[in-house]
């Protein structure tokens, strides 16, 4: 019951303003006992520990900046609270007028991926053909967090669409299942769906009749800077190499049956050049 409880109080439409929760704390807090001032209970602290298991972290070990750095008495409600302890860290926000490639289009042009450590989830950074990505475990809740997010970005004028922002890095991302099996293997996806083809669908259903707002990006530059690597002079055979000669075993084993054939044209060659299909079946 208690993983509903959480889902239904990060609703938007679920929101109470923070102040009245506050005020409804300190009310409550007053006929209690006071602890030692280091152990006395903070709301922020308190609602960050009940809704942490939204994104599968442990307070302790992770504390998030909002209650490290005294922050988060500005917060709205508890969505915002959230929220505003996944943004990046002081990001530049501009034009992105084209997403990401997809994860395999990257691998075969040469952008190494990897698991970020020790960031906040939506610290992506590109650097030097190496695309770094906060660990995302993905599960039935994830859906109702994220678009509740996302929803109220598009409702506070002030607010930035950080979270938007990301989401729609991550369809560009992943497109197949393939894509997400990449990803599960750099481990920065993890997911309890069931099948790679699972998740793919609902990541796409996350973004599903939502404007991507292409202005006011905070990955324009990892999304520009990745793909211009894709779009050398370089990435394009090596992807075409990699997409038609390497993508399987098969293929592997067919190229290295021609070269032999040619290297070693008598009888006495050490490959079975016949075709792998030919193989399979004798």
């Amino acid at each position: 019951m208690l993983p509903i409880f959480r889902r239904d109080l990060i609703m938007l439409e679920n929101q109470f303003p923070f102040f009245v929760l506050s005020e409804l704390f300190e009310i409550t807090s007053k006929n209690a006992t006071p602890p030692p001032p280091p152990q006395r209970p903070c709301l922020q602290k308190l609602a960050l520990h009940f809704f942490n298991p939204l994104l599968q972290r442990d307070f302790d070990t992770t504390p998030p900046k909002i209650v490290a750095t005294g922050e988060g008495t500005g917060a709205r409600h508890f969505l915002d609270l959230f929220r505003s302890t996944i943004l990046p860290v002081t990001p530049a926000r501009r034009k992105q007028p084209n997403m990401i490639r997809s994860t395999t289009q990257l691998k075969e042009a040469g952008v190494k991926i990897q698991r970020a450590k020790h960031s906040q989830l939506l610290d992506v950074t590109y650097e030097e053909g190496v695309l770094k990505i906060p660990p995302l475990y993905i599960d039935d809740y994830k859906g109702t967090l994220f678009r509740n997010m996302m929803a109220f970005e598009k409702c506070h004028r002030h607010c930035h669409p950080d979270v938007t922002t990301y989401m729609f890095f991550f369809d560009g991302l992943i497109n197949s299942a393939k894509d997400v099996g990449l990803l599960h293997y750099n481990e920065v996806l993890q997911h309890s769906l069931g099948s790679n083809r699972e998740v793919a669908k609902h990541v796409s259903t996350i973004c599903r009749e939502i404007d991507r707002v292409a202005d006011e990006s905070y990955l324009y530059m990892v999304a520009d800077d990745a793909n211009s690597c894709f779009a050398s002079v370089y990435a394009k055979i090596r992807e075409g190499l990699v997409h038609h000669y390497f993508s399987s075993w098969r293929g592997i084993l067919n190229d290295g049956c021609n070269i032999c054939s040619v290297s070693h044209p008598s009888s006495d060659c050490i490959w079975d050049c016949r075709c792998p299909a030919t193989l399979l079946k004798s």
